[in-house]
This record gives C-alpha cells, sequence and structure tokens, in this order.
C-alpha cells in the first residue's frame, strides 16, 4: 500500500468585526438587534438629533435579558462604519427584565427607512451621558422619582420643585408622589380635603431667544372641577402684563387657552383630558402660538411677548394663588427655540406609536476566527486519514474534508464534535475511511461560526 499525502490544512472562517469606537471599549459585543424608522410612522417627514424611544423586551426575537449585564449598562446603539461603531447616546429611562424596558436614543436624522443597531452583551460598561441625549433641550422632566424634585435630564440644572398652593394643608414633598405614567413613573399634583394641590416649580428658569419657546408634555386630568386649571404658567394672574401660561377653559378637559403678556388668548379644543392621557405641544415663535395635541396642529393665534416672567410652573399658576390641574403629567419637555411642524409631529410619534421602530432578530457577533495551537493529519489503517487540531479560541461547527487531488469531484468528509458547535477550546480530532489507496488528497477544515458566516 502507498503512502497516502496530506497536502494542505486551511480553516475557511470569516472574522466578526471589531468594535473600538468607544473612549473606554469593549473589543465586540455577543449580539445585535437592528431598528429601521417605520416609514409609515413618519410619511415625509424629517427630524434631526431627535431622541427616539427604543422598547426592548423579550417578544423581539431572539433577545434575552440574560444575554446583558443585569442593569442594562453593556448595552450600546449605533451604526457599523466599517467595522468601527459610531455611538449614538442613549438613557435608560426604564429598566424592566420581567417585561418592557424603554431607553432614549438619539439619532442624528430620524425619517423613513432609518437604521441603526442595539449592541448588547459583553458584560464591559459602555459610557453613555444622558446629558448627551437631550442636548438642545433646555430642560427634560422624565417624572421617574418616586418623590422629591423632577430631575432636569439635560445637566442643565432645572429641576423641578414640589410646591404647594395657598393654603394646603399637607407637605408638598411628601404628598406630591410618582404615580404609574407612560413611560415609567408620572407626577401626580396631590390634593388635601379642600381642594387645594401641589405642582412643580422651576425657580432657576428664565426665557431666552428673544422670548421664542417650545414647551410639551403628556397630561392626563382625573376631573376639571370648577375653576381654570394651569398646564403650565409663568404668570401669577391671567392679566397679568408679562409671562405666558396654557390655561384650561373654566371646568374644561377639552379646551385650552396660550396666553402671553396680556388677558387675550385664542381657544383650542383638545381631546378630552379625562378619556386618555394627551401630548400637547405649544410652539411660541414670537409672535403666534401653535397648539398641537398628538402630534397635530389643533389650532393657533396671536398672543403678546411674553417678556419678563414669573417662575415657571408645571400643573399651575406661578406662585400657586390659581386654580392647579387635578391630575397627572409625564415626559414633559422645554426647548428654547420654535420647533417645526415636523419635528412636533415625529417627536410624538416616537413616543406614542409603538410600532415607530421596527425591531429585527437578534443576531450573534461574538465569533472570532478560530486559532489552531496545533493539527496533525495520519495515515490509517482503515484506508483514510485521522485528523486532529487544538482549538485556542473561536466558535463554530467544523469538518475535515479530504479531496482528490487528481478527481476535484471526488471528495470525503466528516464531522468534528459529532456535528454539533465547537466553543470550547481543546483538543478535537475525526477520522475519515474507505479513500482509494495510492491516491493524494488535500485536507480542509471547513464549517460555519457561530453567527453563519462560512
Amino acid at each position: 500500500m502507498k503512502r497516502l499525502t496530506a497536502l494542505g490544512l486551511s480553516a475557511a472562517f470569516a472574522v466578526a468585526a471589531v468594535f473600538s469606537s468607544f473612549a473606554v471599549a469593549p473589543t465586540d459585543f455577543m449580539k445585535k438587534v437592528p431598528i429601521t424608522v417605520n416609514a409609515a410612522a413618519v410619511g415625509e417627514k424629517s427630524a434631526t438629533d431627535l431622541p427616539v424611544l427604543v422598547r426592548l423586551s423579550e417578544s423581539i426575537d431572539g433577545f434575552k435579558y440574560s444575554d446583558l449585564a443585569s442593569d442594562g449598562s453593556d448595552l450600546a446603539f449605533g451604526v457599523d462604519e466599517g467595522g468601527v461603531i459610531t455611538v449614538y447616546p442613549h438613557e435608560i429611562d426604564t429598566w424592566g427584565t420581567d417585561g418592557e424596558s424603554l431607553v432614549w436614543v438619539k439619532v442624528p436624522t430620524v425619517a423613513a427607512g432609518t437604521a441603526f443597531n442595539a449592541y448588547y452583551g459583553n458584560g464591559v460598561a459602555v459610557p453613555s451621558a444622558a446629558t448627551s441625549v437631550w442636548g438642545g433641550y433646555k430642560a427634560v422632566w422624565h417624572m421617574n422619582e418616586a418623590s422629591g424634585n423632577a430631575v432636569d435630564a439635560t445637566g442643565n440644572g432645572l429641576n423641578a420643585v414640589p410646591t404647594k398652593n395657598t393654603g394646603y394643608s399637607g407637605d408638598p414633598l411628601a404628598d406630591m408622589v410618582g404615580t404609574d405614567g407612560l413611560f415609567g413613573k408620572a407626577r401626580i399634583n396631590a390634593t388635601d380635603a379642600a381642594q387645594k394641590r401641589t405642582f412643580l416649580s422651576v425657580p432657576a428658569y428664565h426665557m431666552t431667544d428673544a422670548g421664542r419657546f417650545t414647551i410639551s408634555g403628556w397630561f392626563r386630568m382625573t376631573d376639571p372641577k370648577t375653576g381654570y386649571a394651569r398646564l403650565f404658567s409663568s404668570k401669577k394672574k391671567y392679566n397679568d402684563a408679562y409671562g405666558f401660561e396654557i390655561e384650561c377653559a373654566q371646568s374644561s378637559s377639552t379646551k385650552v387657552s396660550p396666553r402671553g403678556a396680556s388677558q387675550t388668548a385664542p381657544s383650542v379644543t383638545i381631546p378630552d383630558l379625562t378619556a386618555d392621557w394627551v401630548h400637547l405641544t405649544f410652539v411660541y415663535d414670537s409672535t403666534t402660538v401653535y397648539v398641537y395635541a398628538n402630534g397635530a396642529l389643533a389650532g393657533s393665534g396671536s398672543v403678546a411677548a411674553p417678556n419678563e416672567q414669573y417662575t415657571l410652573s408645571i400643573g399651575s399658576n406661578s406662585d400657586g394663588s390659581e386654580w392647579s390641574l387635578y391630575g397627572k403629567y409625564d415626559e414633559v419637555r422645554l426647548v428654547d427655540g420654535a420647533d417645526s411642524a415636523d419635528r412636533v409631529g415625529i417627536e410624538y410619534a416616537a413616543m406614542a406609536d409603538a410600532g415607530f421602530l421596527a425591531m429585527g432578530s437578534a443576531e450573534r457577533l461574538d465569533v472570532t476566527m478560530p486559532k489552531f495551537s496545533s493539527k496533525s493529519v495520519t495515515a490509517n489503517a482503515t484506508a483514510g486519514f485521522d485528523v486532529s487540531f487544538v482549538l485556542a479560541e473561536g466558535a463554530g461547527t467544523l469538518k475535515t474534508v479530504l479531496t482528490d487531488v487528481a478527481d476535484s469531484q471526488l471528495s470525503f468528509e466528516a464531522d468534528f464534535n459529532g456535528g454539533e458547535e465547537i466553543s470550547s477550546a481543546g483538543d478535537y480530532s475525526t477520522t475519515v475511511t474507505g479513500m482509494s489507496v495510492g491516491h493524494t488528497y488535500e485536507c480542509a477544515i471547513v464549517g460555519e461560526s457561530r453567527n453563519g458566516t462560512p
């Protein structure tokens, strides 16, 4: 019997991308979930540098909380550009491993078909500052606190302080507690037996940008009661010659009146605040106020420029001397500048529409090139070869293929590890039999990496 000659041993694998764009960088991630902005949700609108709400749960195909750090700290968002991730800032709003987690992600351009990825699963904390998510906003109050101040997420220090109406009998810090909201918690205006209430005061805020601003939030009214409930106000009285406020019509949950530095105010009809949560946005461009309800323009009118103002309040007038909102509010935002109609509409949809983002199936990323510390091919007594190697790192499903040099259509194969995935460093071997004596064969180790790359 002539000697069987093995002419070569090679491995055919593709290298997974190595990501290294962080200042303190993990080298790669276990998985990614592709995310795409749903064209039906935005139409032809677009917006830049807009935080969108990413909803994570195990209803996403292949997504498991067990693949992440327990607090989600090894989560990142961005796009792969030539093997390096361009990272998008994110803030975890609510982390719930037993259900849905909510994460705000600042996307450079939001339009139909915009695509990015969620990367996760390396056990290494990924740097991300909430203040980077909210650049461009003057203040953002998530209202997620159980009690106490509503913290400004922008880092501008405009924390909102629980305050009481004149004559309120309780302690606003203790009574003005978090309650179930649309996004984690909401803040409720507490009420005592005399129908006096609490509200949030923002003492550090002063209007800039020539009086142009955008203020928005989600509101739910428990009862319109008697009087004129304020949603926002920097006025002490409705006829003050300065300031700005949003006032509900008397005992009404369906009409609001935005008012500037006079008592004149247009009346705008909105969805019933007692029936469901309503998102309201008020855009003032220095002459006209535009009122948007659930992302759509509901009305507009001219109002006097706010000029000087008292302290801004949420849920009452500036000093609590007038009627407060009997209800709760969530995700309140303030911008020094007049937002466009497109931005208002997309910002609303990004929060309200659970289908705003299409979530793809989770994909494996954490497979490196298999590296062999040693390998061998030896003839055996059954007209074949024993093929073995020592795996140093990498993972995949492997087999050996011996091809007849004289006839490339003639080949013999055998699986390593019974065809099961090999993922641990160590010795592996297999046997090929039934080959033709006197022929020369080329031997290769081939297979697929864990994420399916050949």
